[in-house]
């Protein structure tokens, strides 16, 4: 049974979110952010996606893995 506030997923469990025309990665990300990918208000980047090599972070313009 979960209590309000509770984080629905799993911190592990993606790469990075997409915000808008940014790609950001997990180390770039706000504390903000983070939560709002924890409970599903941003769209997370899966490590599925991640590992085509096709994501660059718009912040440190590294390569989301």
């Amino acid at each position: 049974m979960g209590h309000i506030g509770t984080p629905g997923g799993d911190f592990s469990s993606f790469s990075g979110i997409i915000e808008g025309d940014e790609t950001i990665c997990r180390k770039c990300m706000s504390h903000e952010e983070t939560i709002n990918a924890v409970r599903g208000f941003a769209d997370k980047l899966s490590e599925e996606e991640a590992s085509t090599g096709n994501y660059t972070c718009s912040r440190c313009n590294k390569v989301i893995k």
